[in-house]
């Protein structure tokens, strides 16, 4: 995903605009295996690891108080990794095992 903007001209043209940009990145694996194969209540068992990385920066445009302009930009990336279950239940004998709430997970990070 990425956003980005650039803003009207600041104090009157006196700074110029400023230009803002950002890009996500998020590449996730996950797996689940069933524990308890029951026709009334199964449960699953999950975990994965997410990367994330985000790209930053940010510009000002050549003006009078900033001949040259400016700018910074940066990047930052780190993996997750999580585990959680998901339990069913079945309501009656005629309906099927629905998950009774969403899954839970628990996600432990690690920033490079």
């Amino acid at each position: 995903m990425q956003l980005s903007k650039t803003s009207d001209p600041l104090l009157g043209g006196a700074l110029g605009t400023v230009r803002f940009r950002v890009k996500e990145a998020i590449l996730q694996v996950a797996g689940a295996y069933r524990v308890l194969d029951s026709e009334s209540t199964p449960v699953d068992v999950l975990a994965g690891a997410r990367y994330t990385h985000l790209d930053g920066d940010m510009s000002f445009s050549p003006s009078r108080f900033l001949p040259g302009g400016a700018g910074r930009n940066g990047s930052v990336g780190w993996t997750d990794g999580f585990v959680g279950a998901r339990v069913a239940y079945a309501l009656s004998k005629k309906q099927p095992s629905r998950p009774v709430a969403a899954p839970w997970v628990e996600t432990h990070r690690g920033i490079d």
